[in-house]
């Protein structure tokens, strides 16, 4: 009986000492968003499939209101269960919101920390096979009891970079069946700290980590002609932490200072037959790449097939080399002049 007293006391004390909130918090409607995504980059997260996003609210006093609460779409309106309701007073929520384009895969994004002003998704990772990866989007909203008839909007930002690569090949001398895409040594992930105005984007501080991005894809080959055509496979985009890699330099034959570089898996053989590689053809890559932008890169393999993968070389070849060589060509040394037989050859008729 003691240890339920107690705790029948300690209720009575919260509740006395809460009171006036908490019937002030009980008039009006429960708190409601509404969404909308940013509109400068296609992603997978658009206003029309955006089902649901969680969120940590901050009153005036920097006091956790609610934290990591699950708001899923309920009509016009994302609402939680159970219900919150906005303070009576009017004094002021902050709003730190945040979901992933499947709720069952969070990325890191499942214990975000911080108070009011310094709320960060720490160690956020996407995964190394392109085929299991998905979206982040956020957003942060200040909202009271004006809003509870019409919902507070909030708009929504992507948070990671998309990097889409294309590949092309105008010489009939050779072909090329791409099976696959890469991206070397990049960083593997980031701690994101939430903005503290809507109209702000988030930052990242990038992991010193790296990683692979990748994917192969079984069945036939992507063949490369004349015109650029997308070699991503039916998985769609890398999607990473934004950052600013430094690339693989070539003399690094091995790239023990794991500079970032893109490959293709690719089979090269020429027109006649003969097989010229097989295996992963790289090129290194240094680039700022920013959150919400999607980045295609062209290659072209028109005039060379880039060198062979420094980490996971083809057949054949040694890391870091050439796959190809300058063009074949040829000087005329001369043309040897004709040489009269001697003696002339008599044929009877």
């Amino acid at each position: 009986m003691k240890k339920l007293f107690l705790a029948l006391v300690s209720l009575s004390l919260l509740a006395s000492c809460s009171m006036d909130k908490e019937l002030q918090q009980n008039e009006g409607n429960p708190i409601s968003f509404t969404s909308e995504i940013g509109t400068r980059a296609t992603s997978f997260v658009t206003t029309d499939n955006m089902n649901y996003f969680y969120s940590t609210a901050f009153n005036g006093a920097d006091e956790v209101y609610f934290d990591k609460l699950l708001f899923n779409k309920n009509g016009e309106y994302f609402t939680s269960d159970p219900e919150y309701y906005w303070p009576g007073d009017g004094s002021e929520l902050r709003f730190y919101c945040y979901a992933t384009s499947d709720l069952s895969s969070d990325m890191g994004l499942t214990e975000p920390e911080g108070t009011a002003g310094e709320y960060m998704l720490k160690n956020v990772t996407p995964k190394s096979d392109i085929s299991e990866q998905v979206d982040f989007v956020y957003g942060y909203a200040v909202g009271s009891k004006t809003n509870e008839t019409t919902g507070l909007n909030i708009k929504m930002r992507h948070g990671f970079t998309q990097i889409a690569l294309k590949a092309k090949n105008n010489n009939q001398g050779y072909i090329y069946e791409v099976t696959g895409v890469k991206l070397a040594c990049v960083a593997k992930s980031g701690n994101f700290k939430f903005p503290v105005s809507s109209e702000n984007k988030g930052s990242w501080t990038p992991g010193t980590e790296k990683t692979n991005y990748f994917v192969t894809y079984a069945g036939t080959p992507k063949t490369l002609d004349g015109t650029y055509q997308n070699i991503m496979g039916a998985t769609g985009n890398i999607v990473i932490v934004p950052q600013k890699p430094t690339a693989w330099v070539m003399s690094d034959k091995t790239n023990t200072q794991e500079g970032a570089y893109f490959a293709v898996k690719v089979k090269i053989t020429t027109k006649a037959g003969a097989q010229v590689y097989e295996g992963w053809a790289a090129t290194n890559i240094s680039d700022e790449w920013k959150q919400g932008m999607i980045y295609t890169y062209l290659l072209d393999f028109s005039s060379g097939a880039g060198y062979v993968d420094p980490m996971e070389p083809g057949t054949p070849g040694n890391p870091g080399e050439e796959i190809l060589g300058g063009p074949i060509k040829f000087t005329l040394e001369s043309v040897i002049n004709w040489e009269n037989h001697t003696p002339d050859s008599e044929v009877d008729m």
